[in-house]
């Protein structure tokens, strides 16, 4: 009759061949035969996710089919060979390295292993040795492409896989790398405010560094002294106290705050292809930078206004 089990390995437990002790395989996905080829070509490879022992591995397990493609069976209540993995990779500490669920991996014909930690979408090769070639941390989210050099989330990634460029599915296909995925819109330095301690009599300059490789479309200033943010322009003239003109430092002077008290401010920029970015990064909601004017009359910072 069809459909009896030939082989199983990683929880004896279940078909009480053992107890929880010898169980070596937690919430495993992507379990797979090496393809022919490749360095332990018909063994098994799988996802060891982890689960409750809270780190994951890559696990090569040695297949036990006879030259007939045959599976022999254990004696009742014995468990099915081998007793341990053949190869490994978890990370040093063990916890570096955890996915708690999704993932994969594939063995390579040099030998070396990619991986897919699911959770983070992270990417990654290692060598038989447990060297990591490289790493790539995929920066598609739900909402699109992430900002580089912004911290990614939301980025999960079911599976990875390598294809070579004779793969029968690229064949007539343009193979040439394109642009990055991330985005790289408009970078934004060294934003500063002067004087220091501004007096109420005081004319306030905003300055700001910014680039964009497609070009510098908009730059603006959003100032609230109180009463909710109001733009301004940021110059790059020469005539704003921004150095020279076109030098990508940018300014604006903004005028007396003359009933003193706090001043929040954020510089946003859009570059030529309406790709924008703040500073600080989640400005307005969840950072912006902030000074204290000093009212007129309270020139000691008592907080006492003129008699």
């Amino acid at each position: 009759m069809g459909g009896d089990i030939l082989y199983r390995w990683g929880n004896p437990q279940g078909y009480d061949a053992g107890t929880e002790d010898d169980q070596k395989l937690f919430l495993p996905h992507d379990a797979q035969w090496i393809e022919p080829g490749c360095p332990g070509e018909g063994n098994f490879l799988v996802f060891n996710n982890g689960g409750q022992r809270m780190y994951s591995s890559v696990d090569e397990i040695e297949s036990t089919v006879d030259g007939d493609g045959l599976y022999p069976q254990p004696p009742t209540g014995s468990a099915h060979g081998p007793e341990e993995a053949s190869w490994n990779y978890t990370a040093d500490p063990p916890g570096d390295f955890f996915s708690s669920f999704l993932s994969g991996a594939q063995r390579l014909a040099n030998g070396n292993t990619l991986i897919c930690s699911g959770a983070g979408g992270t990417f990654f090769e290692v060598t038989s040795e447990s060297e990591i070639v490289w790493k790539y941390i995929n920066p598609m989210t739900a909402v699109g492409p992430t900002v580089q050099e912004i911290p990614v989330g939301n980025n999960n990634a079911f599976r990875c896989y390598r294809y070579t460029a004779s793969y029968p599915g690229l064949q007539g296909r343009d193979l040439t790398p394109g642009a990055p995925l991330e985005l790289y819109p408009v970078t934004i330095a060294g934003t500063a405010m002067a004087p220091g301690v501004p007096l109420g009599t005081d004319s306030i300059v905003i300055t700001t560094t910014i680039f964009a490789d497609s070009g510098v479309a908009v730059t603006e200033l959003y100032v609230d002294t109180g009463n909710g943010f109001i733009a301004h322009s940021l110059y790059d003239d020469g005539a704003h106290h921004d150095g020279g003109p076109n030098d990508s430092i940018y300014g604006a002077v903004l005028p007396p705050v003359l009933g003193g008290g706090a001043v929040s401010y954020y510089v946003r920029a859009e570059d030529s292809v309406s790709q924008s970015v703040t500073d600080p990064v989640y400005a307005p909601v969840n950072a912006v930078y902030r000074f204290h004017v000093v009212p007129c009359g309270d020139i000691d910072g008592s907080g006492e206004g003129p008699d």
